[in-house]
Formats: C-alpha cells, structure tokens, sequence
C-alpha cells in the first residue's frame, strides 16, 4: 500500500500547473476569448470542483456543480457581466450529482441556455427522480450536505450531442464532442477548437499537491473502457487538460501516463483487498486509511467509498463475464 499510495501522492500534482481564475486563449485568425475557471464549491469547500466559463460569442458553461452550490455558481457567471440571458450553453460531462446536478437550477437561473449531454443521460435531467434516488442511495446522510435536490429541465432545453457532434461557440469556434465511457456510460469529453479537453472525470481527479484515487464509481465503471477512453482523448491532441477537480494541467503527456497507471494500480489495490476475504465496507475502512485527504473531509471519504464500490462491481462483473 505504501508505493501506491506515494504513486497516488504524485498523481495530478496541480500546484504548479493550475491557471489563475482567468485564461487567455488565442486562435489565430480568430477573436481571443477567456477561459474562467469557476468554484463549483463541492460540500461547500473551495478547490474541489472546478467548472469553466468560456467566455465566447456565444458563452457556455462546462458543467454545473451540484444544486446545493447552483445560486454560487450562478453568482460567479453574473459577476463577469454575463446576465441571465446570455449565456448559450451548459454542456455537461457527465450526469452525475457532483457535475450536474446544479443543472436545473441554472437552467431556471440562464433561461436562454441549452442544455447539452450524453443521449444516455438526457432523460435524467428531464426527470431527475431515479438518478436522485441512485445518489441518495450511495451517499445516505451525506446527501443532502454534499449535493442538494434536483431540479427537472423542460425537455426542449435539453439537447443529446454524440460522438464527433459540434457544440457552437459563435466565430467558428467550436467544442467536438467525444464519447469517453470508462468513469460514466454517459461521460462525455469536449475538445475546444484552440486545444482544450474538457475531461470531467475521464482522466481522473486532482486537487491541489493531493491526489485522490481515480475516479472509479459504480456502477458503470469498466478498466478497459476508462483506458480506451484516455487514449482517445490523447489521440485528440488537446494542449492542456481541464480537470473537473480541479484546475487545469499543462503537461499533458505526462498526466495521460500518470492516468493510465493510476488506474492499473488502483484497480489491482481492490483486486488485492478483494483476494484477502475482505468485505466491501472493510475494504473501504482499510483503503481510506491509506487515501491522500482532500479538503472535505465528508467528499474524501465518500470518494473512497465510491471508488472501492465501483472497482468491487467491476469486479464481480469481469469474473461472471470470465475476463
């Protein structure tokens, strides 16, 4: 546990690479714009959850936080001039509560804003009653401190994008959109015309010089696709990475490794905690004990929780399936 945990320590090292609030991109023969790196306020602590305000012709916001944190949010974007009606877009990585779950909420705040995700997560937002069951069900008492109520969408703001689609930013700028299964089956990546991924989770999660274990939940998470989905969104060639916890990494190939082995490693550390006659909760105590902390202290321990949860499934999974 020692070497992995000191591999973890070392994982997404963000302290010398996270940008101020404000990014200044230029595209050629295109307008510059600015990229802000907004708070999502995660168990409301700062530093976990980064969303991103691209600050275009027409405006989008990379995910949504959770709806406990939706009115800082919304305040965030307000406070840069973007009023209620002008921001276009709220693309979302993936559905969980922790990046969408403010989503109804700005959408009431924004209500020119179309929402953008996966086609597997679109009738979610719209009623949102099984996925707040789901989270609930995961996060018990911790809930309603970590993620809040969700609010339905009116299904014409919501629109599926897949694979190759384009969202437009105005000026021929651009997000593509990739499918990048593995963390989520609705996890999607987008890939801005002047070089930025937008990961979500699908490249794992650091925070500050403090790296938690990779993003492992259940109950979708499948190894081989979260490995195929990092060597996708590496084939794109992107010039700096967009953590959604937290902050963006400028060495791009060497955090595309770092992944990549994190994962391996993680995933053979359960496998290993599994072999002993372990049970899921005692692994989870055991695993916990030897995590990097976070600055939450109920975000740190649940995200093991979650981790461990999804690598057992996982698990159980490959061996009905003989992998």
């Amino acid at each position: 546990m020692g070497d992995f945990a000191n591999r973890c320590q070392r994982l997404f090292n963000l302290d010398a690479d996270i940008a101020s609030d404000v990014v200044y991109l230029t595209h050629g023969h295109h307008n510059s714009h600015v990229i802000r790196i907004l708070d999502g306020y995660l168990g409301n602590e700062p530093g976990l959850t980064s969303l991103y305000l691209i600050e275009s012709h027409r405006p989008v916001l990379i995910d949504a936080s959770t709806a406990v944190s939706a009115e800082r949010v919304a305040m965030q974007i307000r406070e840069t001039g973007i009023g209620p009606d002008d921001l276009a877009a709220i693309a979302l990585t993936h559905i969980h509560a922790d990046h969408a779950g403010g989503a109804g909420a700005l959408a009431k705040a924004f209500p020119k804003a179309t929402i953008y995700v996966h086609p597997k997560g679109a009738r979610h937002l719209v009623d949102p009653t099984r996925l707040e069951a789901s989270v609930r069900a995961l996060y018990v008492d911790a809930y309603d401190e970590l993620m809040g109520a969700l609010t339905p969408i009116d299904a014409g703001r919501v629109q599926a994008v897949s694979d190759g689609e384009r969202i437009d930013l105005g000026e021929g700028e651009f997000l593509e959109v990739l499918e990048t299964p593995g963390h989520a089956k609705h996890h999607l990546t987008f890939i801005g015309s002047e070089g930025s991924a937008y990961t979500g989770d699908a490249v794992g999660i650091g925070i500050g010089d403090v790296s938690i274990q990779p993003a492992t939940p259940p109950s979708d998470f499948d190894l081989d696709l979260a490995l195929a989905s990092i060597a996708k969104i590496r084939e794109a060639d992107p010039t700096q990475l967009m953590f959604a916890h937290f902050g963006r990494k400028l060495d791009v190939d060497e955090t595309f490794d770092l992944a990549e082995a994190s994962l391996v490693d993680w995933v053979e550390v359960v496998r290993a905690a599994k072999a002993q006659g372990l049970s899921v909760e005692e692994a989870v105590v055991q695993l916990d004990a030897n995590a990097p902390r976070a600055a939450a202290p109920a975000a740190s321990v649940m995200g093991t929780r979650t981790n461990v949860y999804g690598v057992w499934q996982y698990l159980d999974q490959s061996n009905e399936m003989g992998k």
